[in-house]
């Protein structure tokens, strides 16, 4: 076992079996300062993905969970794994922890989920870190200035400066 797997083991967290309509997402949340960190996992991943990062954030409020049918949340058959439903279950459990003003942390596919959430919720969102993920365009998206300036071709060749 290594040193930051033993920290995490002696780390005390709150777990919670969140209802997201008649399923359940469980969730793990370490108490400590804010602003909160939320780690989503990517696919075909679970929380444990952040295993060895939880205990370098041991000073602050951190919450991870699983998104449905992944880790210990509930599987349910012929679901729809689509984006609009992991934000769904991000919704699910920032509300009842009463996570305000948070740093979402995304990996991979929680990537566009975090993105359309902050859209979505900029009140709320403190910060979003992006880990190996992408994006195309949704209905809720506003494309950043720059984006917008280099991905359109006849302003990308003027805004390319030798």
């Amino acid at each position: 076992m290594s040193a930051a797997e033993g920290e995490k083991d002696q780390m005390q967290y709150r777990e919670h079996m969140v209802p997201r309509g008649r399923y359940r997402i469980y969730a793990r949340d370490y108490p400590g300062e804010e602003p909160e960190i939320v780690l989503m996992h990517g696919s075909p991943d679970d929380l444990h993905f952040y295993d060895r990062l939880v205990p370098r954030l041991s000073s602050r409020w951190v919450v991870v969970f699983d998104f449905l049918g992944w880790g210990r949340s509930d599987k349910p058959e012929g679901y729809p794994y689509t984006a609009d439903n992991q934000r769904r279950d991000l919704d699910a459990v920032i509300w009842p922890l009463g996570l305000e003003d948070g740093v979402l942390v995304a990996h991979d596919a929680s990537g566009p989920t975090a993105i359309d959430w902050a859209l979505a919720h900029a009140d709320r969102t403190g910060a979003l870190v992006l880990l190996n993920t992408c994006y195309r365009r949704t209905l809720a998206a506003r494309p950043p200035a720059a984006t917008f300036l280099f991905s359109t071709p006849v302003l990308g060749d003027v805004a390319h400066v030798a």
